[in-house]
């Protein structure tokens, strides 16, 4: 590169600018190109646009002019040298823009955090919008941060849809399952886990648990087994009982997962969103925990009265949950499989899982083996599996994978047994030949129990009754004001983000609370609907 610092080059119709040996912006007409090039742009609503190398902002007025109301635009600089310019020439109506934002350094994550700032809720995508040639100094990295926008735009989208569908069955099984554990005649153990030096093996239900049977078997004074739900029933099945079993799944068909384990003392790793039938379907200690499924009130409320038990993230998946789990437990060697993330049609878990069990009784004449109707209601993906080979997989599943790359992708203790399945994070390791685990103690004790279940129980019925006393509150001074006998909407709006759980299944588009009638009425059936399990 020629000239360290940028240079401004009159071309009689407009500035150009020359960086190194390279001219940024036509050299004939540089700000009549770059305005034509803007005018031809469509613009869509509900986008955040990145503006790479705005340089000196040719043509953003013909932008700004057309943009969408819901659209926003970020004007973004890589480039030490070219940043400078850039802020030495922004005209004074991009400063006073309420729809445009200029980011005054090179980081990519000032621009995820603008977006943060902005609300991610306001954007179904994120585009880039190249006006100069500044572009293709740093073509690579302006992709990869489009995608990581993209990628955050798309995770709040799906963890969106996911709570309008369960939020309201997770609060339910909340106040259910802080009611079983903490006020029932037959209360379960409560335990709170410690810290181990011991390997922990994680095995989920993916058909590769049933090439690693033999290797569990052979090796089982050597670690902890930890199951996930769906990989229960197939462990017993071959005579292999875990050391504890980890279940998230709100819905009552995980019971099917316990139907061998209900004279079985297995620790339980319980999620309280979980179905609380869970609860009573084995005989062993329970470790409460919850996955942090949206920000709310009502989870502020029981950290308050401390019946909040250890808070996950969110990972949406019972495998990764139990990964997250098994390396905060242990200080050790953490091994997995079964995590496979793909399948074969007509096998989408291993033998013996009640899934697989529920495919072989549904085959007939009518329905053969190899089920299409019932995969298809995803659509299928193939993707390379961990040998580089096609594999089947589903858009939740890979997305699953995905994020246990990201998440445990760089430990050094994870390792893979499993045979089949996509890449999902841990260090592949030949079991026969690299066994790593050899000469473990695995005598250490896991947990203590709680002691303090009285007060517990005590501070239950306390936080039942405050809760109970506000949702009443809500309740009446909302049908007051549909009623027309108040008229204090703003009033009514601060008390109902007290109870902020109430409404976040709604599908209506941030800011909310509102005061418009459909909005209360929904909220008015919720309130009740809390209220009458309250009450019980």
């Amino acid at each position: 590169m020629k000239n360290k610092n940028p240079l401004l080059i009159d071309t009689g119709r407009g500035f150009s600018v020359l960086y190194g040996s390279r001219y940024l912006y036509s050299t004939t007409d540089p700000e009549g190109s770059a305005e034509n090039k803007a005018k031809n742009t469509i613009l869509q609503g509900e986008t955040l646009y990145i503006l790479p190398s705005v340089l000196l902002f040719y043509g953003i007025g013909e932008i700004v002019s057309q943009l969408p109301k819901d659209s926003h635009i970020i004007c973004f600089e890589l480039s030490r040298e070219l940043l400078s310019l850039t802020l030495e020439h922004i005209p004074n109506f991009i400063s006073e823009s309420k729809f445009v934002t200029v980011v005054d350094d090179t980081s990519s994550v000032s621009v995820l955090q603008k977006a943060e700032q902005l609300g991610v809720w306001r954007f179904r995508r994120a585009k880039l919008l190249n006006l100069t040639g500044g572009y293709a100094l740093n073509a690579s990295e302006y992709k990869v941060l489009i995608d990581s926008l993209n990628s955050k735009i798309e995770g709040y989208w799906k963890n969106r849809m996911t709570l309008i569908h369960m939020a309201p069955l997770w609060i339910k099984n909340i106040f259910l399952n802080l009611s079983r554990l903490y006020q029932s005649s037959t209360p379960p153990t409560i335990c709170k886990y410690q810290k181990i030096n011991s390997p922990i093996l994680v095995a989920g239900a993916g058909e590769s648990l049933e090439y690693s049977i033999d290797f569990i078997r052979t090796h089982r004074n050597k670690f902890r087994l930890m199951a996930v739900d769906t990989a229960l029933s197939v462990l017993i099945e071959n005579n292999i009982t875990p050391d504890f079993i980890v279940a998230v799944d709100a819905q009552i068909f995980n019971l099917f997962d316990f139907m061998k384990a209900k004279n079985l003392e297995i620790p339980l790793f319980f999620d309280i969103t979980g179905y609380p039938g869970i609860l009573s379907a084995t005989n062993g200690n329970i470790f409460p925990f919850i996955s942090n499924f949206a920000e709310n009130k009502l989870l502020k409320r029981l950290s308050e009265y401390q019946l909040l038990p250890k808070l996950l993230p969110p990972l949406g998946s019972v495998g990764l949950t139990s990964v997250y789990l098994a390396m905060d437990i242990s200080s050790s060697s953490i091994l997995y499989t079964g995590l496979d993330f793909s399948y074969k049609i007509g096998k989408s878990h291993a033998k013996g899982a009640p899934v697989h069990i529920q495919e072989l009784i549904r085959n007939s004449r009518i329905h053969p083996p190899g089920q299409l109707d019932l995969y298809f209601q995803r659509s299928l993906i193939t993707q390379r599996d961990k040998e580089d080979k096609p594999v089947i997989t589903d858009l939740i599943l890979s997305s699953y994978a995905e994020l246990m790359r990201n998440r445990f992708g760089n430990s050094e203790r994870l390792f893979d047994i499993g045979e089949l399945g996509l890449p999902s994070g841990g260090k592949p390791i030949d079991v026969k030949s690299n066994f790593p685990l050899t000469g473990n103690d695995i005598s250490s004790s896991l947990y203590t129990e709680i002691d303090d279940t009285k007060v517990m129980s005590e501070s239950f019925t306390a936080f039942c009754r405050n809760e109970l006393e506000l949702l009443n509150k809500i309740y009446n001074s909302t049908f007051s004001y549909l009623s027309g006998k108040t008229k204090e909407g703003e009033a009514l709006v601060q008390l109902i983000t007290e109870a902020d759980y109430l409404y976040l299944h709604f599908p209506d588009k941030y800011p909310y609370p509102k005061t418009d009638e459909g909005f209360l009425k929904r909220l008015l059936v919720t309130c009740g609907h809390y209220i009458g399990i309250l009450e019980r």
